[in-house]
């Protein structure tokens, strides 16, 4: 990984309180909620610049081909460690960061094929990165 460059590594649903990823996040049992799972890794010299960024997660509702609000997040973040930045332990010295987004199932979108895409960006064009989820029904 280059010094300057931000990597999204790990996009996935999970049924809460469990890291497992799952393509029915809500399901075995049923539960009224499920968790997006976040990991992005910077290299050594931007993850703990200060610089700001930008982190939006949608939510793509694919049954209806539209964006669902209700299971998204905008958010200003920091690259430092009191934003959750944390070196990986590498020799590389770069660093990671993991964020679990919690959402409630909406009545509206239970049995759609839905499927979350991430960005984070700042104003100065230099952090540009993304990643998508797999596609995961919620019942």
């Amino acid at each position: 990984m280059q010094p300057n460059e931000v990597r999204v590594t790990r996009l996935v649903t999970v049924a809460t309180g469990t890291s497992v990823a799952s393509s029915k996040p809500n399901a075995l049992p049923l539960a009224a909620s499920f968790e997006v799972i976040l990991e992005v890794a910077a290299g050594s010299t931007i993850g703990n610049s200060g610089g700001a960024y930008t982190l939006e997660l949608t939510c793509v509702d694919e049954t209806l081909a539209a964006p669902n609000a209700v299971l998204g997040f905008v958010d200003a973040q920091i690259f430092d460690a009191g934003d959750g930045w944390n070196p990986d332990g590498g020799a590389a010295g770069n660093y990671v960061k993991v964020q679990r987004f919690p959402f409630p199932v909406p009545a509206a979108v239970r049995r759609h094929v839905l499927r979350y895409t991430v960005t984070l960006t700042n104003t100065g064009g230099t952090v540009a990165a993304f990643g998508q989820s797999e596609s995961f029904i919620l019942v």
